[in-house]
């Protein structure tokens, strides 16, 4: 279960920027990814508006086990962090009995709906995914144990 208290949100936030920050190619000041434009801003001034509006609705259940708990953004990527409903033992016992095609298996499913959420389900989140706009999320367990980072930087045609 979550818990709602500061140390765990500073995790949080910590988790989701560590996340954008090793992946992020560049942390330069004049940003190439910042020159796209959408609605005649450029694309991480969206990425923040984007990430300021989820940031407002954490915690929020995405689906029967996984939990946002934080959103941040740096240059034109938000970062989501997420949280699995179980704890590393738990998730250690079922890995022990999946394969590394399970494994892979659970990754690229649950890639494949963070791309159909923000793909085909909103019209200005597809905008910004084509804008040149990217969405990192940081899945952890209960106890914030990172498991493993994806990175939604295009919409299938």
């Amino acid at each position: 279960m979550l818990r709602n208290n500061k140390s765990h949100l500073l995790v949080s936030t910590i988790l989701a920027l560590a996340g954008l920050f090793s992946l992020s190619q560049s942390i330069a000041a004049e940003n190439p990814a910042c020159k796209s434009q959408l609605r005649g801003k450029s694309i991480c001034f969206w990425a923040k508006q984007y990430a300021e509006v989820v940031a407002k609705q954490v915690p929020m259940k995405t689906d029967n086990v996984t939990t946002i708990v934080s959103a941040v953004s740096v240059d034109n990527r938000i970062g989501f962090h997420l949280v699995l409903d179980a704890s590393e033992t738990e998730l250690s016992d079922k890995l022990k009995e999946a394969t590394p095609a399970d494994i892979a298996r659970f990754k690229t499913i649950l890639l494949e709906q963070a791309t159909n959420g923000l793909c085909t389900m909103n019209k200005d989140t597809k905008a910004f995914i084509q804008g040149g706009g990217e969405a990192s999320y940081t899945v952890t367990d209960n106890r914030f144990k990172a498991l493993f980072t994806y990175i939604v930087n295009k919409c299938p045609a």
